[in-house]
């Protein structure tokens, strides 16, 4: 048997009638959170409305804010983008409330690393960045026209020199799109999650019941498929069906933005 050449038809089998795909949760502070819950914490896709009118939406672990997602301030700023355990860290997108975007690198919840400002006025700035400033090396380009590169340190120019930045600038818009790949990826991963639901008719609570099948493809020799998560989410229960025959099957990991 070629593993490569296979397709794999999923027959996703569930003992529990009456699964929710999303939880609602109260807490004394005023915050409201709908989403997925695991041991009493937010944990998997997620929206929190909170008391002071700001909302994140994305994915959770352990109860924080961690992976992709996105939060709408009350005052007006928009980040969309990576978070590692509350904080923006990773490729991330800021819309300030005056105008200006950042897009690029965040490190410790701060501007760090290669990205691009563009200022309200049109001005833009794409180089590096380091505590929230211009530091390093990077170019600016004026509404006028003219242009001021070199080597950058607390957002003033110590050196002018002659800058190719088109390499780094690739990588740039290669995340570029890819942030905004995600974005898209996770709206429909949260239009699918807040999805009204049928009310579940009654069960024997031993009865088997088919609630979804899909494919999949073998991608290894030692048997790992790649299917797309809202086919086994939910699912108390996994089985492959493999030249009519049924066997048991372990989910060893999701990504639920990119529904895999």
């Amino acid at each position: 048997m070629k593993l490569n050449h296979l397709i794999m038809t999923a027959i996703l089998l569930v003992i529990s009638p009456a699964i929710s795909l999303a939880e609602r949760i109260e807490y004394q502070a005023g915050a409201v959170y709908e989403g997925e819950v695991r041991d009493g914490m937010r944990h998997g896709l997620g929206k929190t409305v909170y008391s002071s009118g700001d909302i994140y939406e994305g994915e959770y672990k352990d109860n924080k804010q961690h992976g992709f997602g996105k939060n709408i301030h009350a005052n007006g700023g928009i980040y969309e983008g990576e978070r590692y355990n509350r904080i923006r860290h990773g490729f991330g997108k800021y819309i300030f409330p005056w105008g200006d975007v950042y897009e690029g690198e965040f490190k410790s919840d701060e501007r760090s690393g290669f990205g691009k400002y563009t200022y309200a006025n049109g001005d833009t700035y794409e180089g590096e960045f380091e505590s929230g400033e211009r530091s390093g090396f990077g170019r600016s380009t004026y509404g006028d026209g003219s242009i001021l590169e070199g080597l950058w340190k607390d957002d003033e120019v110590v050196r002018i020199k002659a800058l190719n930045l088109e390499a780094r600038l690739t990588i740039w818009k290669q995340k570029s799109e890819e942030l905004s790949q995600k974005s898209s990826n996770l709206k429909v991963a949260m239009e699918r999650l807040n999805k009204p639901k049928t009310s579940p008719r009654s069960y024997d609570k031993d009865e088997l019941i088919t609630a979804a099948s899909g494919t999949g493809f073998f991608v290894s020799k030692d048997g790992h498929l790649v299917t797309n998560n809202h086919v086994i989410s939910h699912c108390s229960q996994v089985k492959l069906k493999i030249s009519g025959q049924l066997q048991d099957a372990q989910v060893i990991a999701r990504d639920k933005v990119n529904d895999l």
